[in-house]
């Protein structure tokens, strides 16, 4: 009997071990996270600024000549609005995630028994929802924009880049740094998007391999 609880209380320490790991390794993500969907909601917010309010992705360019022409955006706003509150949503939701298990690891008020509950019922489905939600805005923005350039593009000279349409006069928007924000809301929406799939797999390997049950090995007395 001896034996056994040797290893028993081995194998608590290991599993202790390994439950702080992952909660600073947890952390650290959510951390991550929150300061990408910032980013994302950021730039794309100071883009729909710079356009009076209206959403450059997905915009229509129609060309009148060679110089002139003309941005046809859509009314609603949706794509731009959609990843605004979805990112700023998710820094919301990712710094209090960070605060509840601070609480929890400090306090100990909630067992074992329960933090495996809460992850099974509510945080992995929560952060399924969320991988699925982040890689469609992180879709959109990617697509709104490769449209929006495209049109730019169509009527212009073979040497012309996006990039190169900021400088320009906008008449009535100001398109000076449209593409630089897009393109860094673009790559924070896609490691948003990143973090969360990788919180995604590793809460269901915690909690796939919280349900085998220890090897222990009893010796003969």
């Amino acid at each position: 009997m001896g034996g056994d609880e040797e290893v028993t209380q081995v194998h608590v320490q290991e599993t202790t071990i390994r439950s702080r790991l992952f909660n600073v390794f947890e952390i650290t993500l959510l951390f991550g996270a929150a300061a990408v969907g910032g980013v994302a909601a950021v730039t794309v917010a100071l883009v729909k600024a710079d356009f009076e309010g209206d959403c450059p992705l997905f915009a229509e360019v129609t060309y009148t000549n060679i110089v002139y022409f003309r941005i046809d955006v859509n009314p609603s706003s949706f794509e731009c609005d959609y990843c605004i509150i979805l990112q700023v949503f998710l820094a919301m939701s990712a710094l209090l995630l960070i605060m509840l298990r601070i609480i929890v690891i400090c306090t100990r008020l909630v067992s074992p028994a329960m933090r495996q509950w809460v992850r099974l019922i509510i945080m992995i489905p929560f952060f399924v929802i969320t991988s699925f939600a982040v890689l469609l805005q992180a879709a959109i923005i990617t697509a709104g924009l490769n449209t929006f350039c495209r049109g730019l593009l169509d009527g212009a000279v073979d040497e012309m880049r996006c990039w190169m349409f900021q400088p320009i006069d906008w008449s009535i928007y100001d398109g000076f740094r449209f593409y630089d924000r897009l393109f860094k809301g673009m790559i924070a929406s896609w490691s948003s998007f990143l973090i969360w799939a990788i919180l995604t797999t590793s809460s269901c390997l915690v909690a796939l391999s919280s349900k085998k049950p220890p090897n222990q090995r009893r010796r003969q007395q």
